[in-house]
């Protein structure tokens, strides 16, 4: 979010290719799904961040939410999609290193199943939705792309959002925290979390600490 030069926020998420390639194994795709993901999406979030954070550091302050998936840290949709959302988390903690002395914070915030246009389409509109039915249940029972968006405003309303730099935060637990609801008024479990966080501590990751 940009106000006559400065800048508050900046966020970003990569969609890619997924539908087309969610029941391929890799050498089945075409190897150009990597640059897809990865020379598009992961290059553009450095691109932004650095630009952003360039103007926030002249202003004094900002922050910059990058949006992760639990796909970074274990198998989900494809090999380069898991593999730019691994480097997207790596990327966030070791930003917020560089950035430690400043008030510029840096996130990777990672939803749950979103109910995007492209995902509701294939799952509504498709004779076998997404191909596995637990997967389309989970799709329907999904986060609006609005509940993102509250996670993202609730955080900048923050005066103490700079605690959770470099760390990974789940919606569904800001949602807890700050006390938002989905537009359709859901409030989502935070049940299903404890495994990550355990794979997350084991790893030497960035930690979700919100109570």
């Amino acid at each position: 979010m940009s106000l006559r030069g400065r800048i508050a926020i900046v966020s970003g998420a990569s969609r890619g290719y997924i539908i087309e390639n969610l029941t391929k194994k890799f050498y089945e795709s075409d190897p150009d799904l990597w640059d897809k993901f990865n020379n598009v999406g992961l290059r553009n979030h450095y691109f932004c961040v650095v630009l952003g954070a360039r103007i926030m550091n002249k202003q004094g302050r900002g922050l910059i939410v990058n949006v992760g998936s639990p796909g970074g840290l274990y198998t989900l949709f494809n090999i380069p999609y898991g593999v730019g959302k691994c480097a997207l988390d790596r990327m966030s903690k070791d930003m917020a290193q560089h950035l430690k002395d400043t008030k510029i914070t840096v996130v990777s915030l990672w939803p749950g199943a979103v109910k995007t246009e492209l995902i509701m389409n294939a799952v509504e509109n498709s004779k076998n939705g997404l191909g596995l039915d637990n997967i389309n249940t989970l799709f329907l029972n999904g986060e609006s792309i609005e509940y993102s968006g509250k996670a993202v405003v609730s955080l900048a309303l923050d005066p103490k959002v700079h605690t959770f730099a470099g760390k990974i935060l789940f919606t569904a637990d800001l949602g807890h925290k700050y006390k938002f609801k989905d537009i359709d008024a859901t409030k989502f479990k935070r049940d299903g979390n404890e495994l990550l966080l355990k794979l997350i501590n084991f790893f030497g990751e960035a930690r979700l600490e919100v109570s």
